[in-house]
């Protein structure tokens, strides 16, 4: 992710400096490159924005509850960062699919993409395929908690 510690005027758009809210997609006020999660509320619509400033897989660090969420989650799979990869793995795949879709991919797309690739890997012996299927259960659950939210 990129970091900024003398922001120029042509990046005032830049989405640490100038977020949006992810709600209702209005301009918050300028901020700080953010350096430590945090969250507060949209003066607009009221929604709570969960600011999480190392995380690799949104274009932005404000976030709204289902993409923290997801964010942690995948922090919670240090054991099975092996099925995952690396950020470049999910630029990659997440590149791919935008290509085979013809459109942006979702997180759980790209995350569902990555264990499938894990789980061929699995069959010429590099991991355990337990492994990889207790990660697939894990994120079926997690994705179906998300759907049953309001």
């Amino acid at each position: 992710m990129e970091t900024l510690s003398n922001p120029t005027p042509d990046q005032s758009h830049h989405p640490h400096l100038r977020p949006l809210c992810p709600y209702c997609r209005i301009d918050l006020p300028p901020r700080k490159p953010p350096t430590r999660r945090s969250s507060f509320k949209c003066p607009a619509c009221g929604g709570r924005i969960y600011v999480e400033p190392t995380q690799p897989i949104y274009p932005t660090p404000y976030l709204d509850e289902t993409q923290r969420q997801y964010v942690r989650f995948l922090w919670q799979l240090d054991r099975w960062i092996f099925a995952l990869g690396s950020d470049e793995d999910y630029a990659r795949k997440k590149q791919e699919l935008a290509l085979q879709f013809g459109c942006e991919p979702g997180v759980g797309d790209v995350i569902w993409g990555l264990m499938n690739e894990s789980l061929v890997k699995t069959c010429h012996g590099e991991w355990d395929r337990r492994d990889v299927r207790a990660l697939m259960d894990k994120f079926r659950d997690f994705e179906r908690s998300q759907k049953k939210k309001p």
